[in-house]
């Protein structure tokens, strides 16, 4: 009977005694505890309802510890996929930087519409992009925008785009 039960836990051997209703104290060892077990009234009565409650116990053991592996499996999976979301997350913001480092670089020189706030947009000035300028953030924020009559700082939510590049037949319209 107690081969099933080699590896047992010595609180598992005292659920089952206190199940037949033994009385034991603390300080007990594993050994006495299983001669408790065969020399108590109830496994001398009837051994198999001993056994069962034993069985019951291993299968609950065993369910538990079970369940404790999937939750490790589970806490690790968890772990390696956060971790893989982080390195694709810095992965994005890597590639991004690089693009939005690429796309400040080709302002420069670029022909803007450059917003102002007390007239219509079909008077804006148009103006040639001359400088980026990033805020303590290191993103950028301004720009240095040449008109025909002055160079202006703007915001970059200031400034509009054209469809054309400053390479093109516009150099006569603004000074260079």
């Amino acid at each position: 009977m107690f081969t099933v039960v080699k590896g047992f836990k010595k609180a598992r051997l005292k659920f089952v005694l206190e199940e037949i209703g033994e009385k034991i104290s603390a300080n007990v060892t594993i050994a006495e505890l299983k001669d408790f077990i065969l020399k108590s009234e109830q496994y001398i009565s009837d051994p198999k309802f001993v056994e069962k409650i034993l069985e019951s116990a291993i299968s609950d053991r065993v369910s538990s510890e079970q369940y404790e592996k999937a939750k490790l499996k589970r806490e690790q999976f968890e772990k390696e996929r956060q971790f893989e979301e982080s390195e694709k997350e810095r992965q994005f913001q890597l590639e991004l930087g690089k693009v939005k480092l690429n796309q400040e670089l080709e302002l420069i020189g670029q022909v803007m519409l450059v917003g102002t706030d007390n007239c219509k947009r079909i008077v804006w000035p148009l103006g040639k992009v001359t400088e980026i300028i990033s805020g303590k953030d290191k993103e950028a924020s301004l720009v240095r925008v040449k008109t025909s009559h002055s160079t202006l700082l703007r915001s970059m939510q200031r400034i509009y785009p054209l469809k054309i590049n400053s390479n093109g037949d516009i150099t006569n319209l603004l000074p260079s």
